[in-house]
């Protein structure tokens, strides 16, 4: 989150070397972040914690093998667009399409994976319960879809003169991009927090 703020923010006013800068800032808030962390919780690991921590990566080994692809070809398929329209048309189109991708993927990150750890956390307490999801799935699901229409529909409207209005006439065309992506980012939007049923 901290990056993508900081990428946007200074990519704006300094272009290029602005989303390095913001890269740059980002990394350095999470590692500070990180360490304020790992300070609070005493900055040592006790035999205890040790033993837990090798419990639970014996207990949980099958995990990663089971989420590496899928983790693997989203993150690839984040980057795939850049790499491809960066080799097909000028930085200025690129830098056009980033912001707006960045744009479309902060309420991802800041809504939808709070989301999906809030419904693990609950699902986790139904399933010792043995009681049924199906009621929470629901409901959120309906709260998703309705959140995702009304933001689609207002973008697909204004999302152009927002972009013009916020970031400046030169970044219009990015609002362009918006327009056509809202919709499959919107998808995605439902669709992410409710895929943590399948772990």
């Amino acid at each position: 989150m901290a990056e993508g703020v900081g990428q946007l923010s200074l990519g704006v006013k300094w272009h290029s070397a602005g989303l390095i800068v913001g890269t740059f800032i980002g990394d350095l808030v999470n590692g500070i972040t990180y360490w304020v962390q790992y300070i609070k919780t005493g900055g040592t690991f006790s035999k205890e914690i040790r033993q837990r921590i090798k419990g639970n990566l014996k207990r949980y080994k099958h995990f990663p093998l089971v989420s590496l692809m899928p983790n693997l070809l989203s993150t690839i398929s984040l980057f795939i667009p850049v790499l491809l329209i960066t080799s097909l048309y000028s930085a200025d189109v690129t830098g056009q399409f980033d912001l707006s991708r960045q744009i479309l993927a902060l309420p991802l990150s800041l809504i939808s994976v709070s989301i999906s750890q809030v419904l693990l956390q609950k699902l986790t307490e139904s399933r010792m319960k043995k009681e049924s999801v199906m009621a929470q799935m629901k409901k959120l699901f309906l709260i998703l879809v309705a959140i995702s229409l009304l933001t689609c529909i207002v973008t697909t409207f204004v999302g152009e003169e927002l972009f013009t209005w916020i970031f400046g006439e030169e970044w219009r065309f990015s609002g362009e991009i918006t327009v056509l992506l809202i919709w499959s980012y919107g998808i995605k939007f439902v669709i992410s927090p409710l895929s943590i049923t399948f772990i």
